[in-house]
């Protein structure tokens, strides 16, 4: 259960990062000559709010920016917009482009409207100002899916790099397995041939030998192919199997998988 729960923690690095940022919007709140009547606590909880959807980010991207952007909206109409408050909302949406599903971003995306609007509300900015703010976070939100689609295109193209060398790994062991069983045979059996009238016991065991020699040959040769036949079943499975009978052959490299969120 302690490990379960280890796992779902943020990284450290998100986390120090959440508590740098708590401590300098603490510290430009605590400096700054205080507009509102707002009691100092609400200021500190509402910067802890947003703090921890930085903190988040990775591991929840889209609970992380519902979160920020909550908090964001409560500062703003509370106790009045932060100076650093947007900052921690634009790693928010650049982090939910670059780490949430797809699905997830696009449902996220919608959430930079309202927290943008409210922010610059109190300050009576005209339309087109807000108008171009929400355009640059749309904007950053955009530059984190770039980077997640280039990621996972080059996920992609590792893994059937991966594919590649694994089906080279098998032909070249498929070659070695063919190549030796078939020599052995035909030594086996040229030498039968040659006491097959003088020693016919000889000759007996020289043709168990080469029928055993052909078994493990059909057995190796059928045991390749089935790995084969497992990555055209399923792209990448093949490169995860143990070598066959080649031991001196060059194992395939692992096959990448790009990181998921559970957000």
């Amino acid at each position: 259960m302690a490990k379960g729960w280890a796992r779902r923690l943020p990284p450290p690095g998100d986390m120090a990062a959440a508590a740098v940022l708590l401590v300098a919007m603490t510290a430009v709140r605590v400096g700054a000559e205080r507009e509102t009547d707002a009691p100092l606590a609400a200021v500190l909880a509402l910067s802890a709010v947003i703090a921890a959807g930085v903190a988040l980010r990775r591991s929840a991207p889209l609970t992380a920016y519902a979160l920020g952007s909550a908090g964001l909206v409560a500062e703003a109409l509370s106790v009045g917009p932060g100076p650093l408050t947007p900052v921690a909302n634009l790693i928010g949406v650049y982090s939910l482009g670059l780490y949430a599903t797809p699905f997830r971003a696009l449902l996220g995306a919608p959430l930079v409207l309202p927290g943008v609007l409210a922010h610059f509300a109190p300050k009576d900015d005209s339309s087109v100002t807000q108008v171009a703010v929400v355009c640059v976070w749309l904007l950053v939100w955009g530059a984190g899916r770039a980077t997640a689609r280039r990621r996972e295109e080059m996920a992609e193209l590792l893994r059937r790099e991966a594919v590649v060398a694994e089906r080279v790994r098998i032909a070249r062991e498929v070659h070695d397995v063919l190549g030796h069983s078939v020599n052995a045979m035909l030594v086996q059996a040229g030498a039968g041939r040659l006491v097959l009238d003088t020693d016919p016991a000889r000759t007996r065991e020289l043709l168990m030998s080469v029928e055993r020699t052909g078994r493990d040959a059909l057995t190796e040769l059928d045991h390749l192919l089935g790995l084969l036949r497992a990555e055209d079943a399923e792209p990448g499975a093949g490169t995860a199997a143990e070598p066959g009978a080649g031991a001196d052959a060059p194992a395939g490299p692992p096959n990448p998988a790009p990181p998921t969120s559970p957000d």
